[in-house]
């Protein structure tokens, strides 16, 4: 078996790996996430403090993250103080705001926040992931070239 990897066969090898990435990624971190809505526990918690962190520059561009620290209270009356580090860009809190949380019962520094990004952020790089693989077939079984597509 012979296999020819031309620009166009490996620009959609390429994207086949992306988007198995995407994939696992968003697997796994919906498996985390479903883990702590079954078996979690909720509590409220308070934003301490936002970091920013410019992160990658692309150019001007400048990739920005949001460190938001969240301190709660567990069951057990043990106070957690822990950095959340799964914001980008946009920024819904301000020091001080009261956030629902949901904690892991056999770890409690282990948490999500209890909103809307974090139940539909792993679906969404699940999905990216799915068309990427549909697409990079698609495109590799009927032959189709990226220079076709101008």
């Amino acid at each position: 078996m012979h296999i020819n990897l031309s620009d166009d066969n490996f620009n959609q090898l390429i994207i086949l790996m992306a988007g198995l990435i995407f994939l696992l990624a968003g697997y796994f971190n919906l498996k985390r996430k479903r883990f702590l809505y079954d078996k979690g526990i909720g509590a409220e918690g308070v934003v301490i403090s936002i970091e920013r962190n410019d992160g990658f520059r692309f150019g001007k561009n400048a990739d920005i993250n949001w460190f938001v620290t969240i301190r709660y209270l567990t069951n057990d009356k043990l106070w957690i103080t822990k950095r959340y580090d799964e914001l980008n860009e946009t920024l819904p809190f301000t020091e001080g705001d009261k956030v629902k949380i949901i904690y892991d019962p056999a770890d409690p520094e282990e948490f999500i926040l209890d909103n809307s990004s974090s139940k539909y952020g792993p679906l969404v790089f699940t999905t990216i992931g799915i068309l990427m693989i549909a697409g990079s077939v698609l495109f590799y079984f009927f032959n189709i070239k990226t220079g076709d597509l101008e």
